[in-house]
């Protein structure tokens, strides 16, 4: 096996899901091909220690959720090198987010948050939080030249 990617012998690439920065160095050292699925929300309420991010000044800029990127960004683009990792946008779910410190001023209830107001559907009715994270992922790949290919 090389630390590029997975045996010749394979046919099909193998990729990783990652939801937490700190196993990002762990999961890098595997014989995989690149994460398939970044998952975004997980690291950025990592980054933001419980608090909803509605609670950050508003209009909200990216140096509000600075500490995002320096949380998730570096450590699997770092660790993957050349490999790809593909982003998911946060997927802001009202369960996990109602949580938060602040969200029970901002997330409706729903009977089953999974069908409900999430993902493209929160971007499209509260595009701010879409430009956010746009602004942060700029950020990202600014800094990080590892991230493009």
């Amino acid at each position: 096996m090389t630390r590029e990617g997975a045996a010749t012998t394979l046919g099909t690439r193998l990729y990783v899901n990652l939801a937490f920065a700190e196993h990002a160095e762990e999961v890098a050292a595997l014989d995989v091909d690149g994460v398939g699925l970044l998952r975004a929300e997980f690291m950025v309420t990592d980054a933001l220690a419980g608090v909803h991010p509605r609670l950050f000044a508003r209009p909200w800029r990216p140096e509000d959720l600075r500490r995002c990127d320096g949380e998730f960004a570096p450590a699997h683009h770092q660790g993957f090198r050349a490999r790809p990792v593909v982003y998911r946008s946060i997927d802001f779910r009202t369960n996990e987010f109602s949580n938060l410190e602040g969200g029970e001023r901002y997330e409706p209830h729903e009977d089953n948050p999974m069908i409900g107001y999430r993902g493209c559907y929160r971007y499209v009715r509260e595009p701010d939080l879409f430009r956010l994270e746009l602004d942060v992922l700029t950020k990202v790949v600014e800094e990080t030249p590892t991230s493009r290919s």
